[in-house]
């Protein structure tokens, strides 16, 4: 989710991965179970559920999906482009302009047939940096290229009883996701009514699994919409 100034952010940071848009848009989109945060499977089977990436800007619009607003950001790094799409603070990088170049670090998302990057920081560069990016990802994939595929991991008996501790986390992620479909008449889901109706003890661990799946948006205090 976007930074906003203030605000104490206790979520553990993934590591941000150096990547090409390309990769973000062929890679396996992976939604995992419980409160793990979703991925993109890229470079050798290597889990990456945040970006580092260096673009060019052709577009930066502010839209209206319903009641969400929300800023959408098109780049593209020479190998493929995608949005960046912000829905906390729409107004937080208005002043992003057509053909700069920016560094970007966010999340890799998934809705229905589109990918797109949920970002967190926004900084503007130029295109030497770019073109040094672009350098640094070919020698890296010369470099994966000639790694020795791997093996198939023996799975554990520990790892299926993860597996299954997951599968529960996730059916309550589903469920809070349907509640806050049926309280929605318009105006969004309040939040106190979810935690009422859904009635176990992790609503809040779900709802911040939604928020960071992108799946839901908060817009505003205490009201909670999906998309």
């Amino acid at each position: 989710m976007a930074a906003v100034d203030g605000q104490e952010k206790r979520i553990e940071r993934q590591t941000a991965y150096k990547v090409s848009i390309i990769e973000i848009l062929e890679s396996r989109y992976v939604k995992t179970e419980g409160w793990n945060p979703n991925f993109i499977l890229a470079r050798g089977e290597e889990k990456i559920s945040r970006v580092n990436v260096i673009g060019i800007v052709l577009s930066n619009e502010f839209e209206q999906f319903g009641q969400v607003s929300y800023r959408n950001i098109t780049i593209d790094d020479g190998t493929g482009s995608i949005a960046l799409k912000n829905f906390e603070n729409p107004d937080a990088f208005s002043q992003i302009g057509i053909s700069d170049v920016i560094l970007v670090i966010g999340k890799p998302r998934e809705y229905g047939s589109e990918r797109y990057i949920l970002p967190e920081i926004i900084k503007k560069t130029d295109q030497k940096w770019m073109e040094q990016r672009m350098l640094e990802l070919s020698m890296m994939k010369k470099k994966e290229e000639k790694k020795p595929k791997k093996q198939h991991e023996i799975v554990t008996e520990e790892e299926i009883i993860e597996k299954n501790t997951g599968e529960e986390k996730r059916g309550k992620t589903e469920m809070v996701y349907s509640i806050i479909k049926e309280l929605d008449t318009g105006t969004g889901a309040d939040f106190e009514e979810v935690i009422k109706k859904a009635g176990f003890p992790e609503v809040e661990n779900a709802v911040k699994k939604l928020l960071e799946n992108g799946d839901i948006f908060e817009i505003k205090a205490g009201k909670l919409k999906i998309l």
